[in-house]
């Protein structure tokens, strides 16, 4: 009983997840409506990656890590800020192009995996789903298995997302795809502002 209600919680975090925490969500639309909704997967393999580490690690060491990330919380908020702001801009300055661009599925990954490690409310998500109940309350097993529904509920909501933008695309002109690029754009600095203010003050 609590192993399947485990998988159950784990995949509607994952779902909550995959809309609620910003940059890779906006990524994720970004990038299907110019490479296709194919591009979502190594996306998607970025951002489960990190998430499994974190899983492992609030399994293991909920209590040290939480110290770690009281200590070192506004560096790691600085860090994740110009990280989101480097991207921004990037997102901002570039030109939609009609055919499809090629990007390689490692940048794609490499991006993806470097938002989502200095994310800091990434990892503060992860320990606060288990420290409090009722995952604190379930046994190694049924962790375990919560963290995989989650990882997995992460996973297909990203694909979905992207397949979603991608048939969106056929209804959408340049100018608005170019639009929606600029827009992308600018919630990257915006995200990466509000971190590093938070680092500032």
């Amino acid at each position: 009983m609590q192993q399947a209600q485990a998988i159950i919680y784990g995949l509607g975090a994952g779902l909550l997840m995959s809309i609620i925490l910003g940059a890779i969500f906006f990524l994720l639309i970004n990038q299907s409506l110019k490479n296709g909704y194919k591009s979502a997967f190594p996306i998607a393999l970025g951002v489960i990656t990190i998430d499994a580490i974190f899983v492992i690690l609030a399994i293991l060491f909920t209590s040290q890590i939480t110290s770690f990330l009281e200590s070192y919380s506004s560096h790691i908020n600085g860090i994740g800020g110009l990280v989101l702001i480097g991207f921004g801009i990037v997102q901002f300055v570039q030109e939609y192009k009609k055919e499809k661009n090629t990007i390689e599925k490692g940048s794609l990954y490499m991006t993806a995996l470097s938002i989502n490690l200095t994310n800091p409310a990434n990892a503060a998500w992860w320990l606060s789903l288990y420290s409090i109940a009722p995952m604190s309350t379930y046994t190694l097993d049924s962790k375990v298995i919560f963290g995989v529904g989650a990882i997995l509920g992460i996973f297909f909501t990203e694909v979905a997302i992207a397949y979603a933008a991608h048939f969106l695309k056929t209804f959408l002109s340049i100018a608005m795809i170019e639009r929606v690029n600029k827009v992308v754009g600018i919630a990257f600095i915006f995200l990466g502002l509000r971190l590093c203010f938070s680092f500032i003050f």
